[in-house]
């Protein structure tokens, strides 16, 4: 293995001053993004009693999909979520476009 994956793995890499995000908006592939494209955001620092964790990978199930097709329609979402943390890094932070 070459020596960059082997820090990246580590866990002792550098974290980046930004992360991409795919926020949701509302109901439809098109309201997912800004223009059809992820969007940049800042990564914060935590706060002493909070983990920055980091994502390799995710994956989508049935349930995201009903979520995406309904938006706040869904029967379990009061808000649509946007999974990125907040200046304060208080972790998920709703809003709506």
């Amino acid at each position: 293995m070459s020596d960059a994956y082997q820090r990246y793995r580590s866990g002792e890499a550098p974290v980046p001053a930004q992360t991409w995000t795919w926020n949701m908006y509302g109901a439809g592939l098109e309201n997912i993004g800004h223009d059809g494209k992820p969007e940049r955001f800042d990564v914060p620092a935590p706060a002493v009693d909070q983990l920055l964790v980091r994502v390799d990978a995710v994956g989508m199930c049935f349930s995201d999909v009903k979520l995406i097709k309904q938006g706040n329609k869904h029967p379990q979402a009061l808000r649509i979520a946007i999974w990125r943390a907040s200046p304060r890094g208080s972790g998920t932070k709703w809003r709506s476009r």
